[in-house]
């Protein structure tokens, strides 16, 4: 990422109590994300075949990626504050996450639940100091559901093309994001 040689922009609105109408990129400690492979990483850079082995690349990915020279979120908001929990380098496929990105190569809205339980989980145990701070999080999901209607009916995962499963699914995360 280039680097701009501009003064540190500081403003001071004497705003103590932030609410999301009054949020500015500093205010933003750490990005999270959750979804399924795309927020993963999976396979974003292969080799030729046969001996190519394919890795998620989480600390590519443009939602919660941090590794150096990357074009993403969090490292454009470490320009004004340190972020913490960006994803760094590469896991392998199906991993449950790594840092403070929890999506899951070949989740569906109906693992969701899953994602952000562990996400809870994992930010209680080793980001305790970010729980009161604001966070930028990215929930990217959906691919593999759409691409169940392309599958003849399975009938131990009824409804997993549904539009109504998928919105449930979806409402139940954000509503425990919010709340959570």
């Amino acid at each position: 990422m280039p680097s701009f040689d501009c003064p540190p922009f500081v403003w001071d609105d004497a705003i103590l109590d932030r609410d999301a109408y009054h949020l500015r990129p500093h205010d933003i400690k750490s990005v999270v994300a959750i979804g399924d492979s795309i927020t993963a990483g999976f396979g974003m850079i292969s080799g030729r075949p046969p001996f190519s082995t394919v890795l998620e690349y989480r600390g590519k990915v443009f939602s919660a990626g941090g590794d150096k020279g990357e074009y993403t979120i969090p490292n454009f908001l470490s320009v004004y504050s340190n972020q913490k929990g960006s994803s760094k380098g590469a896991t392998l496929p199906l991993s449950r996450g790594k840092q403070l990105n929890n999506a899951v190569s070949g989740a569906k809205t109906q693992d969701l639940n899953d994602e952000m339980t562990r996400l809870i989980k994992h930010i209680n145990r080793e980001y305790k100091d970010i729980k009161h701070e604001w966070k930028l999080i990215t929930l990217f999901i959906g691919a593999n559901n759409v691409c169940m209607l392309c599958e003849p009916p399975l009938s131990q995962l009824p409804g997993l093309a549904s539009a109504d499963i998928f919105e449930e699914n979806v409402r139940n995360v954000l509503e425990r994001i919010r709340t959570e």
